[in-house]
Protein backbone atom coordinates (compact mmCIF):
# COMPACT_ATOMS: atom_id res chain seq x y z
CA UNK A 1 0.00 0.00 0.00
CA UNK A 2 1.30 3.48 -0.77
CA UNK A 3 0.10 7.00 -0.08
CA UNK A 4 1.03 9.98 -2.22
CA UNK A 5 1.65 13.52 -1.16
CA UNK A 6 -0.21 16.26 -3.12
CA UNK A 7 2.85 16.84 -5.36
CA UNK A 8 3.96 13.24 -5.51
CA UNK A 9 4.97 11.60 -8.73
CA UNK A 10 6.08 8.06 -9.37
CA UNK A 11 9.21 8.57 -7.26
CA UNK A 12 7.54 10.47 -4.44
CA UNK A 13 5.35 7.97 -2.66
CA UNK A 14 5.64 6.42 0.75
CA UNK A 15 5.87 2.64 0.62
CA UNK A 16 4.07 1.55 3.78
CA UNK A 17 5.29 -2.05 3.44
CA UNK A 18 8.85 -0.80 3.99
CA UNK A 19 8.08 2.11 6.32
CA UNK A 20 10.66 2.62 9.06
CA UNK A 21 10.85 5.30 11.70
CA UNK A 22 13.98 7.40 11.31
CA UNK A 23 15.69 9.91 13.63
CA UNK A 24 13.78 12.84 12.07
CA UNK A 25 10.51 11.06 12.90
CA UNK A 26 11.55 10.55 16.53
CA UNK A 27 12.56 14.20 16.81
CA UNK A 28 9.20 15.28 15.37
CA UNK A 29 7.21 13.02 17.70
CA UNK A 30 9.17 14.23 20.75
CA UNK A 31 8.58 17.86 19.80
CA UNK A 32 4.92 17.20 19.03
CA UNK A 33 4.33 15.58 22.41
CA UNK A 34 6.02 18.50 24.18
CA UNK A 35 3.92 20.99 22.19
CA UNK A 36 0.53 19.39 22.87
CA UNK A 37 1.37 18.66 26.53
CA UNK A 38 -1.11 15.77 26.51
CA UNK A 39 -0.47 12.02 26.49
CA UNK A 40 -1.54 10.58 23.14
CA UNK A 41 -2.28 7.08 21.94
CA UNK A 42 -0.46 5.28 19.17
CA UNK A 43 -3.21 5.99 16.63
CA UNK A 44 -3.01 9.76 17.15
CA UNK A 45 0.80 9.68 17.06
CA UNK A 46 0.76 7.60 13.86
CA UNK A 47 -1.66 10.07 12.26
CA UNK A 48 0.55 13.01 13.16
CA UNK A 49 3.64 11.20 11.90
CA UNK A 50 1.96 10.47 8.56
CA UNK A 51 0.93 14.13 8.22
CA UNK A 52 4.49 15.20 9.01
CA UNK A 53 6.04 12.73 6.54
CA UNK A 54 3.74 14.01 3.79
CA UNK A 55 4.57 17.62 4.70
CA UNK A 56 8.32 16.93 4.51
CA UNK A 57 7.88 15.06 1.24
CA UNK A 58 5.82 17.87 -0.28
CA UNK A 59 8.40 20.42 0.86
CA UNK A 60 11.24 18.37 -0.67
CA UNK A 61 9.33 18.05 -3.95
CA UNK A 62 8.68 21.80 -4.03
CA UNK A 63 12.39 22.46 -3.44
CA UNK A 64 13.36 20.12 -6.28
CA UNK A 65 10.83 21.79 -8.57
CA UNK A 66 12.13 25.25 -7.67
CA UNK A 67 15.64 24.16 -8.63
CA UNK A 68 14.48 23.18 -12.12
CA UNK A 69 12.66 25.07 -14.82
CA UNK A 70 9.12 23.95 -15.59
CA UNK A 71 8.41 23.24 -19.26
CA UNK A 72 6.44 25.96 -20.99
CA UNK A 73 6.27 25.88 -24.81
CA UNK A 74 6.67 29.68 -25.02
CA UNK A 75 10.00 29.65 -23.11
CA UNK A 76 13.54 29.31 -24.47
CA UNK A 77 15.87 26.65 -23.12
CA UNK A 78 19.54 25.83 -23.62
CA UNK A 79 21.38 22.56 -23.94
CA UNK A 80 22.10 21.17 -20.47
CA UNK A 81 19.10 22.84 -18.81
CA UNK A 82 17.29 20.68 -16.26
CA UNK A 83 13.54 20.77 -16.90
CA UNK A 84 10.55 19.34 -15.03
CA UNK A 85 7.33 18.42 -16.86
CA UNK A 86 4.23 18.86 -14.66
CA UNK A 87 1.97 17.26 -17.30
CA UNK A 88 4.17 14.14 -17.31
CA UNK A 89 3.75 13.36 -13.60
CA UNK A 90 6.64 15.72 -12.74
CA UNK A 91 9.16 13.78 -14.83
CA UNK A 92 12.46 15.59 -15.21
CA UNK A 93 15.24 15.53 -17.75
CA UNK A 94 18.04 17.49 -19.39
CA UNK A 95 18.01 19.27 -22.73
CA UNK A 96 20.42 17.44 -25.04
CA UNK A 97 19.77 19.13 -28.39
CA UNK A 98 17.90 22.06 -29.91
CA UNK A 99 16.98 22.42 -33.58
CA UNK A 100 15.07 25.00 -35.60
CA UNK A 101 11.63 24.18 -37.01
CA UNK A 102 8.80 25.85 -38.89
CA UNK A 103 5.02 25.56 -38.95
CA UNK A 104 3.11 25.08 -42.21
CA UNK A 105 2.43 28.80 -42.38
CA UNK A 106 6.11 29.65 -41.95
CA UNK A 107 6.20 30.62 -38.27
CA UNK A 108 9.55 29.73 -36.74
CA UNK A 109 9.98 27.86 -33.46
CA UNK A 110 12.46 25.41 -32.01
CA UNK A 111 12.36 21.78 -30.93
CA UNK A 112 14.36 20.54 -27.96
CA UNK A 113 15.29 16.96 -27.27
CA UNK A 114 15.11 15.98 -23.60
CA UNK A 115 16.82 12.93 -22.08
CA UNK A 116 14.90 11.57 -19.10
CA UNK A 117 16.40 9.71 -16.15
CA UNK A 118 14.98 6.38 -17.36
CA UNK A 119 16.96 6.68 -20.60
CA UNK A 120 14.16 7.65 -22.96
CA UNK A 121 14.38 10.80 -25.06
CA UNK A 122 11.47 12.95 -26.28
CA UNK A 123 11.14 16.13 -28.29
CA UNK A 124 9.16 19.21 -27.28
CA UNK A 125 8.31 22.46 -29.05
CA UNK A 126 9.83 25.59 -27.51
CA UNK A 127 10.03 29.30 -28.26
CA UNK A 128 6.45 29.35 -29.52
CA UNK A 129 4.86 32.77 -29.82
Amino acid sequence: MSLKSPFAGKNNEINWDQFQINPEDLEFLSSYLLDVETPLGSEELATQLIIERLRRQTEAAATRQAEQKSYLPKERYSEGDAIVFPALDWASGHVTRIRKAQTFNGSAFEVMQVQFGDGRAREFAINLS
